[in-house]
């Protein structure tokens, strides 16, 4: 149990600190739910705090994001399908999430998309700027697929765009004139000021809504992120708490043992003294067994807790590799409890 709490502090740790790809600070992200869409997001544009803000569709960080395999390109084999995210959003995108354009630039039009990294390797054109693919865009009344033709006019770093637990997906960002009519928006604010920026989207989004319209949903992206991995945070504490209880079980077994076996044993130990034994080496004498019971436990523990760990974070992406520092801590800190 304590070498799992170790490895799972050692993940969540590693998880939170990872270089997404865009910067998380100072960005905050709601949902439009009033009807009066344009009007509110001109008020939005109004306030001091907000240095700048995209409509991006129904983007929305979460375990399980919207994928689709309708995507084609010249030269792709009819049987491989695979799944991509499409982003609609409009040009500022880019810029409030802080993305690095590695080739080509960003789209002036919706006949124009981004795509990253992992989505130009899977294409794998020599020269895709410039080139013409194909996303899905609706359906007939009998099935068949609508398809559009777009120019990739660059290539964006990779970012991450779902909860850690996903690995980088290939995405298309479509250009879209959404500003005044999207559902998710993003909003650039000065670092530190998020809380101070959220009241004032609040009272912005309460201003122009109608008895009917919900309650704005307002956080920031990291706090959605610290959402996303609480079920990390949960077996964490729980993993520290089993390890504290069964140190102390453990320590009260081996004081009970050691009571009982110097009590069972007071005639050898006191043959031990006559004969001129120290009370160091009667002392030595008693922790050498209690040792061999603890590597006894060691040589039992070890591929068992190695193949929990391995097994647990087999669900991340972003995987901390499970080193022999925590396994060497607690063999010392297991010997040193004697």
């Amino acid at each position: 149990f304590i070498f799992s709490a170790l490895c799972i502090r050692h993940q969540v740790y590693y998880m939170i600190n990872n270089d997404i790809g865009f910067k998380k600070e100072g960005l905050i992200h709601f949902l439009m739910t009033n009807r009066e869409r344009e009007a509110t997001t001109r008020e939005l544009e109004s306030i001091p705090l907000v240095q700048s803000f995209t409509g991006a569709g129904i983007f929305i960080y979460s375990h399980k994001p919207y994928l689709m395999n309708h995507v084609d390109w010249e030269g792709k084999p009819d049987d491989y399908k695979p799944n991509f995210q499409v982003i609609e959003t409009d040009y500022e995108f880019v810029h409030i999430l802080d993305l690095k354009i590695l080739e080509g630039d960003i789209p002036k039009d919706d006949t124009q998309v981004l795509v990253n990294e992992a989505a130009a390797r899977i294409i794998g054109r020599d020269n895709l700027i410039g080139s013409t693919i194909q996303h899905w865009r609706g359906a007939r009344y009998n099935g068949e697929y609508l398809m559009k033709d777009v120019v990739v006019t660059g290539i964006v770093k990779n970012f991450q765009s779902a909860s850690l637990r996903n690995p980088i997906l290939p995405q298309i960002i479509v250009h879209s004139d959404q500003h005044y009519d999207s559902y998710s928006y993003y909003v650039r604010v000065p670092e530190g000021r998020e809380e101070e920026a959220i009241e004032q989207i609040r009272g912005a989004l309460k201003k122009h809504a109608s008895d009917v319209d919900p309650e704005p949903e307002i956080h920031t992206v990291n706090e959605i992120f610290g959402e996303l991995h609480k079920s990390e945070e949960a077996s964490l504490r729980l993993f520290i708490l089993l390890a504290i209880l069964t140190v102390l079980i453990s320590l009260f077994g081996m004081y009970s043992i050691s009571y009982s076996n110097m009590k069972r044993r007071r005639r050898e130990i006191a043959i031990r003294k006559i004969m001129g034994s120290s009370v160091k080496n009667i002392i030595r004498m008693f922790i050498l067994e209690y040792l061999q019971i603890v590597i006894v436990a060691i040589l039992i523990f070890t591929p068992f807790s190695w193949y929990f760990i391995h097994q647990w974070v087999q669900q991340f992406s972003y995987q901390a590799p499970v080193g022999w520092g925590e396994l060497i801590f607690v063999i010392i800190l297991s010997s040193t409890l004697i």
